[in-house]
C-alpha cells in the first residue's frame, strides 16, 4: 500500500519560537511514520516537507497546493514567477508585431492571448 498526498497541519501561537515549532512538527512526523509502519503504509521521504508559514519567521521551501505555488513567507513570489514565465514570451511576441498592427489591435491580441492564460492559472 502507498499513501499519497497526506498533509498534516498544526496551528501554533504567534509567539511560539521556530525551534519549538520544528520540534513539535518533527514529533508529529515520527508519529505519522509509526502509524504508517503499523498499517503497512509507505511514505516517500523525497516528497516529505516541513514548512512553517509565517511572514517573518518562516521555514522551508515553496510548495504546490491545489495547483498554486505557496511561499512559506506568504508573499506568493513563486506563484507570480510561475505566471510571468508563461506570459513573458507571448507579450514579447505581441510587442514585436507592433509595426504591423495598430494599438487597438495589439490590445485586442493581448486580451485574447494573455488574459486567457491568467484566467486559467
Amino acid at each position: 500500500m502507498f499513501s499519497d498526498d497526506l498533509s498534516v497541519f498544526q496551528e501554533f501561537d504567534r509567539s511560539t519560537p521556530v525551534p519549538e515549532c520544528k520540534a513539535k512538527l518533527s514529533q508529529c512526523e515520527s508519529q505519522v511514520h509509526k502509524w504508517g509502519r503499523q498499517n503497512r503504509v509507505s511514505f516517500d521521504a523525497a516528497k516529505e516537507h516541513t514548512v512553517i508559514l509565517h511572514p517573518l519567521e518562516w521555514h522551508g521551501e515553496a510548495f504546490k497546493l491545489l495547483g498554486c505555488m505557496i511561499d512559506p513567507d506568504m508573499r506568493m513570489r513563486s506563484a507570480v514567477e510561475q505566471v510571468l514565465s508563461k506570459i513573458r514570451p507571448k507579450i514579447i511576441a505581441i510587442l514585436r508585431t507592433r509595426g504591423y498592427y495598430s494599438t487597438p489591435n495589439l490590445i485586442f491580441q493581448f486580451k485574447i492571448h494573455i488574459w486567457g492564460m491568467i484566467a486559467t492559472i
